[in-house]
């Protein structure tokens, strides 16, 4: 029993890091979610290198998701069902943001519109300053101070 303790004492952080995102069934992960395992810098260095792996994406300051190899190119890309879209939605959900789609996407939601919305924008009703990005491409978020919890 001794034996088995002691070797997962010696697992590194990046190793420890890895069993947590393969045993959890988040799909975004914020960095206090391992802040138990280590250090601000260590933990930081740690997901450093699985982004550089391929293993995760960075969405923005303090947010990661889960990545997967692109059939086509090769590189990693987000690997939440739903894609970048879905990805910021959990992500402002996960960060206890109250948030709605803009008019121009309730619109073409309900109907109304044929016109797709060319970017994604999200109604926020707090002061949002954070930016959410993938690549080229990225969130916007619109004040609201109507919007319900």
């Amino acid at each position: 029993m001794a034996d088995i303790l002691d070797m997962r004492a010696k697992k590194t952080l990046i190793e420890r890091i890895k069993l947590r995102l393969s045993l959890s069934k988040k799909e975004v992960f914020l960095r206090a979610d391992f802040k138990d395992l280590g250090g601000y810098d260590q933990v930081g260095r740690a997901l450093k290198t699985l982004i550089d792996q391929g293993l995760m994406v960075r969405l923005g300051q303090g947010l990661f998701a889960r990545a997967r190899k692109n059939r086509i190119t090769g590189t990693p890309t987000i690997a939440v069902a739903g894609g970048f879209k879905r990805a910021v939605e959990i992500a402002l959900d996960r960060l206890g943001v109250v948030w709605t789609y803009n008019k121009a996407t309730e619109d073409y939601n309900r109907g109304l519109s044929n016109q797709i919305p060319a970017n994604l924008v999200y109604r926020v009703k707090t002061h949002f300053t954070r930016k959410l990005y993938l690549g080229k491409l990225k969130a916007e978020f619109e004040y609201s101070s109507t919007l319900y919890a």
